[in-house]
């Protein structure tokens, strides 16, 4: 199933497997579970933002209808306060903060017409839901498909901890996730997933981020494993952690290195 039309509560709402769901049972089988409960909630106040900033980029006219920036200095546990946000909850609004309402609009500011043109002329939120080896219900949900490429829309606070984010989010994984749920949808392999990211701070910057042949396939098989291992427990019904109680630390092979000056 391919769907234009999904809401984000919609997509969210449905038990098919997606890549956060994947990523959380790559570190922790027992994180997926609880989260796939819902006792363990995923969003957290970046998370809002981004999908706030998402909306902004990717949906604009969505954006004015869901979103009422909150005046400034008003507090919510005043009288003031809590009228307006009742207003705000009434009108089935969303609020959004003064300071993050204008980096929204320094990030607009900031884009290279070359991504604002691919942005334009892309299908934007398009979800992909269907099943793959082993029976499992997956789904993926692409920010910006532009023909066969598809492209994800991240929020970083620097240009420079891409690398690092990368790894510790496992983007790499994401991307061979939608990869997979596509071909496996539409039979036809689509193009490598690309991000796209773009500062929430000074000075805004964009970049648009491909993964070289090495990252592919550690993701490749890294996905392979999960998937595997995620059919066993479903089978079985345990989730208990697949790591031991005990860990031996170790120095990193750097700290071997005569150059390293541990008072420095």
């Amino acid at each position: 199933m391919i769907s234009y039309t999904e809401t984000a509560e919609e997509y969210h709402a449905n038990s098919a497997i997606g890549s956060s769901d994947i990523r959380a049972f790559m570190r922790s089988p027992i994180l997926f579970k609880k989260q796939r409960e819902g006792k363990w909630p995923k969003e957290t106040p970046a998370m809002l933002f981004g999908t706030a900033s998402h909306m902004s980029m990717l949906e604009p006219e969505r954006f004015l209808a869901t979103y009422v920036i909150k005046p400034a200095g008003m507090k919510a546990n005043t009288i003031a306060g809590s009228a307006w946000h009742a207003k705000v909850d009434a009108l089935g609004m969303k609020p959004i903060g003064a300071h993050d309402a204008a980096a929204l609009g320094e990030m607009h500011a900031s884009m290279p017409a070359e991504i604002g043109a691919i942005l334009k002329r892309s299908k934007a939120e398009v979800t992909y839901r269907t099943s793959i080896a082993r029976d499992v219900e997956v789904q993926c949900r692409i920010d910006a498909l532009d023909g066969v490429q598809p492209y994800d829309l991240k929020t970083i606070k620097a240009i420079e901890t891409i690398d690092k984010a990368i790894v510790r989010l496992g983007y790499h994984y994401q991307a061979n996730w939608y990869e997979r749920v596509m071909e496996a949808e539409t039979g036809t392999a689509p193009a490598p997933l690309r991000f796209i990211f773009v500062e929430n701070l000074p000075p805004y910057r964009w970049r648009m981020v491909d993964l070289d042949a090495d990252y592919r396939a550690i993701a490749a098989k890294a996905v392979d494993d999960a998937l595997a291992e995620l059919a066993a427990r479903m089978k079985s019904g345990a989730w208990v952690d697949r790591d031991d109680l005990n860990y031996l630390a170790s120095p990193p092979d750097w700290m071997n290195d005569s150059s390293f000056d541990d008072e420095g």
